[in-house]
């Protein structure tokens, strides 16, 4: 947590000065150029930009922190660079340039409306606070623990465990380790093979199983870390409630997370391996160990959301013209109705009814059995060359892919997505190994990264899993809307249609 508060500060304090100077300096250089404010005093120019600068550095600093700086674990995993601070300025400065328009629109006058001074405003502050975050953030690392307001912590654990939380302790610079207590040896034995051990990993042992409770007592420490196995824990527990009646803060470790952690490790690089979120949860005074999949932030499933909304409008007015142009011969042409509707499951299970352009005959499901042998697919999905099913329209709207533009209306609905994973029948989801299921971890889309790797070009449904994993596991705005613009390609070159 001081962690958290220490970063907050001098992110505040970095972004606040930066763009202050950078607001001198380039008033500076406007003037020395001549553009603008010939004869203006000085004194004018400043109160004119400097007022407005500092109130919208204030907002636009606080908004980053509440928005961008990232969760806790995030920032232990942030590796200290120039480009990570150059993306952090470029992330800061977006925010700046947002609130400053909306003051032009309020207050708008000669100096702070001038495209001279905005540019070079904006260029030099995106370098600077560069420059400043990276000095800053390396003083921080190699400074602070070593000052008076450093945390102060004690290690209790064993010499199989020691190594581990001291390599993770290291990552956060604002805790300075005082001793480690070793536990499961007696390091004043002269028959163990840690008698007089004064130090471990660089850190002075401090204390072991006999005396480890009078060295917390009588050191300055205001945090202890006990990381020991769950056996030990219990064995631990009385002497963990004295060490909280000293009034110190006590860490420790969850051996049913570790071994959590550990399969994972084992899992990763495996087809459907799962990204799981960790953390400990209360359900009134029982303490309850959460995992879930990573989930992406409120404002990007909101932004996700919208752009769904207004892609799902454009796509229905679109296919309304389709229902008054192909919908009419696919009813003249085989008895029936314009649309299939079939079950699909959506997201985590849920069942919803999918709109399509008919392109089969009326029969289509009840032939399907006959023709499964024949299947192109390796797995729980169905396709097939030359499908007798298919009408003659049929064949013309699913090469072009006008047999899928009624899903649009499912994206208004909000039983999917633009671009996500394809929704499964009910069929191929009842046939599903667990690890399948968690392609449907989020919303269906019409379509997705496999459809634009090939779409059925695909015939290995474990491949599918996969792209579709690794769309969840990496999305963004940005794929999508990548993904967006491949699937123009897609639909106009025909590829992979079928």
């Amino acid at each position: 947590m001081k962690r958290i508060r220490v970063e907050s500060v001098y992110n505040f304090l970095v972004f606040v000065i930066g763009t202050m100077i950078s607001g001198i300096l380039s008033i500076l250089i406007v003037m020395r150029m001549g553009k603008l404010w010939p004869g203006t005093p000085m004194r004018v120019i400043l109160s004119s930009t400097f007022l407005p600068m500092l109130f919208s550095s204030f907002i636009a600093a606080a908004l980053y922190i509440m928005f961008s700086l990232g969760s806790e674990r995030a920032r232990y995993q942030r590796k200290i660079s120039l480009y990570a601070s150059f993306t952090r300025s470029i992330s800061y400065n977006f925010y700046f340039a947002v609130v400053w328009a909306l003051w032009l629109l309020l207050a708008r006058n000669d100096i702070t409306n001038s495209r001279y001074f905005l540019v070079f405003f904006l260029v030099i502050n995106i370098l600077l606070i560069s420059v400043l975050l990276g000095i800053v953030e390396r003083w921080a690392v190699t400074t602070f623990y070593k000052g008076r307001m450093a945390t102060l912590c004690g290690i209790v654990t064993t010499t199989g465990r020691v190594k581990d939380i001291v390599k993770a302790m290291k990552k956060d610079w604002t805790r300075k380790i005082v001793g480690i207590a070793l536990i499961d040896v007696d390091i004043h034995d002269p028959s163990s093979p840690f008698y007089g051990t004064d130090s471990i990993c660089g850190f002075p042992v401090a204390a072991d199983k006999d005396d480890y409770l009078n060295w917390v007592r009588s050191s300055a420490l205001d945090e202890i870390f006990i990381y020991v196995d769950s056996g030990q824990l219990y064995e631990l527990t009385e002497d963990m409630l004295e060490i909280e009646s000293m009034g110190a803060r006590i860490l420790t470790g969850l051996p049913m997370l570790e071994a959590f952690n550990d399969h994972l490790m084992e899992m990763e690089g495996e087809p459907g391996a799962p990204s799981v979120n960790r953390e400990v949860r209360y359900l009134q005074d029982i303490p309850m160990l959460s995992l879930t999949p990573d989930q992406p932030r409120l404002r990007h499933r909101i932004m996700k959301r919208i752009m769904d909304i207004i892609g799902g409008l454009v796509g229905c007015l679109i296919t309304l013209i389709f229902m008054a142009t192909v919908g009419v011969k696919i009813v003249r042409e085989s008895p029936g109705g314009m649309f299939f509707k079939q079950d699909r499951v959506g997201k985590n299970g849920r069942i919803f009814k999918m709109y399509k352009f008919r392109s089969m005959y009326q029969d289509a499901e009840e032939r399907k059995k006959d023709l499964m042998d024949q299947n192109e697919v390796d797995g729980l999905m169905f396709k097939m060359t030359d499908d007798p099913r298919i009408t003659p329209t049929g064949k013309f709207i699913r090469r072009t892919s006008i047999d899928e533009f009624p899903q649009f209306f499912n994206v208004l609905k909000g039983d999917m997505s633009l671009v996500g994973t394809r929704p499964p029948t009910v069929d191929e989801y009842k046939q599903y190994s667990s690890y399948h299921k968690r392609r449907l971890s989020m919303k269906p889309g019409i379509t997705g990264l496999w459809q634009v790797s090939g779409r059925s070009d695909i015939t290995d449904f474990e491949e599918v899993v996969r792209l579709d994993c690794e769309y969840i596991d990496n999305w963004d705005m940005g794929m999508d809307i990548k993904i967006l613009f491949k699937t123009i390609g897609v639909l106009f070159s025909h590829e992979g249609a079928k």
